[in-house]
């Protein structure tokens, strides 16, 4: 059996953001990639879209603890258009936004994409009609890639990208002039990358124009020294899912022809892929190309996306009190002593000022039932800031001065309370709510904001 996992596939999430094109979910194609089709690995590679990449590495996660060597390789499919291309200079009909594949090998690489994904949105978009056009520029991959290259994998995408239009005109025409163009963008862009880290990309299809393209990339791979990988370019699961695929496209803004490019884009095993290419292509010619997709899992590392969680902390206000203060306390309110010795500095100012908060209104807060409910939510701060490996005593106390701001500025409103936090004795004492969930008749329990047990983000 060969090795195999496919380099190009997208999900709903990230290649639906401007246009409907997918109807994978990211679980359901990684998870069908791994267990049903025993595929060794698969890229997820969105329309210029890296926001699955976090999703990516847990589901990873998930899937090794069943097949330990699986990869999900994290990548992006740009557009990769002229220079100078933008809403003045672009011609209709005659520009169009070639697609481009590119699959971080390590953290580094992963970066730079961020940073083309970034440009892309942010310095180089503008809209043709009612569509959003995010183009990546050959400069930008020289500028971010090419002066750290070895970090990125390139492969050449679909019929959609610059190369396979070519491969179809030489394919239709024989011109030398054409396919010495190819020749020399492969040169151009395999040096920005490096070398190793290019490959000529072809899919598993009946379409004309694909087998066409195929058989240019064969004879141009054994010219240049390029190694050809096949890719599914997965935009469904599987092959029975066409005629849903293609209503779910044909239900945004009209009629969109689907049934021929999108015949063969869902994920297939070996077999499947074998019965589209064989005649074509040759079986061996098949087999090889598969297997080439072993480099890329070899070259693609282990790295993780995730970072603690840091909160800055620049407090307009700081409580001060003396060991006298808070000895009066300590014996009461048993996780104060915690707070007070702590060695993070948000820690030590939050015990000031609930203690000051006590001493300001000793008939509200100086008594068992204010200490005991204090206690429980104290206990869920430094339970669930040590299990997340953050101060959640810096995020109250930068809301108490947000909120004071508020209140001080008096040009915005500020509720009494919202949601969870209402039941977190805390947030009251801190001025950040304006209920005591004490006096209130309904129970409010402050484990709906935060709990030991449920470490989560606060909102």
């Amino acid at each position: 059996m060969e090795f195999y996992g496919s380099i190009h596939n997208h999900t709903d999430i990230g290649s639906n953001q401007r246009l409907r094109d997918s109807t994978n979910t990211i679980e359901s194609l990684c998870w069908y990639a791994a267990e049903d089709l025993k595929h060794n690995f698969v890229a997820i590679t969105d329309h210029e879209s890296i926001s699955q990449s976090i999703n990516a590495q847990k589901i990873e996660k998930k899937i090794r603890e069943k097949y330990p060597d699986f990869k999900v390789i994290r990548g992006n499919e740009i557009y990769l258009c002229r220079d100078d291309l933008n809403k003045d200079t672009y011609q209709r009909g005659i520009d169009d936004f070639p697609h481009f594949i590119l699959l971080a090998k390590d953290a580094e690489g992963h970066k730079q994409l961020r940073e083309l994904s970034t440009r892309a949105w942010v310095k180089n978009s503008f809209s043709t009609g009612k569509m959003l056009r995010v183009p990546t520029f050959y400069s930008d991959l020289k500028e971010i890639i090419g002066k750290n290259p070895g970090h990125v994998i390139f492969s050449t995408a679909c019929l959609g990208s610059a190369l396979a239009k070519k491969a179809l005109i030489f394919s239709q025409t024989q011109n030398k002039d054409i396919y010495a163009q190819m020749k020399q963008w492969i040169a151009i862009i395999s040096n920005i990358c490096g070398k190793e880290n290019f490959f000529l990309e072809v899919q598993p299809s009946f379409n004309k124009e694909q087998i066409a393209v195929n058989r240019v990339y064969k004879m141009l791979a054994e010219e240049v020294n390029f190694p050809v990988v096949i890719s599914l370019d997965a935009h469904y699961l599987k092959k029975e899912d066409a005629p849903i695929h293609e209503a779910f496209l044909n239900a945004q803004e009209g009629e969109r022809e689907v049934k021929s490019f999108y015949a063969s884009t869902y994920m297939m095993s070996r077999e499947e892929i074998h019965e589209y290419m064989d005649e074509s292509i040759g079986a061996d010619t098949v087999s090889e190309w598969m297997n080439n997709t072993k480099l890329i899992y070899d070259m693609c590392e282990d790295y993780d996306l995730t970072r603690p969680l840091h909160i800055p902390y620049l407090p307009l206000t700081i409580d001060k009190i003396t060991d006298t203060d808070f000895e009066e306390f300590a014996g009461k309110i048993k996780e104060l002593s915690y707070f007070y010795h702590s060695p993070h500095q948000p820690d030590r100012d939050m015990a000031a000022a609930l203690v000051k908060k006590i001493q300001s209104n000793r008939e509200e807060f100086d008594n068992e039932r204010c200490f005991a409910e204090m206690d429980k939510n104290l206990e869920a701060i430094r339970v669930s800031s040590e299990k997340q490996n953050t101060q959640w005593s810096a995020y109250l106390l930068n809301m108490r001065d947000y909120i004071r701001v508020i209140w001080e500025k008096g040009n915005s409103l500020v509720g009494c309370s919202r949601g969870s936090g209402g039941g977190f004795l805390l947030l009251y004492m801190l001025d950040i709510i304006q209920v005591n969930p004490l006096r209130e008749k309904a129970p409010l329990r402050y484990w709906r904001f935060l709990h030991s047990e449920r470490a989560s983000v606060l909102d």
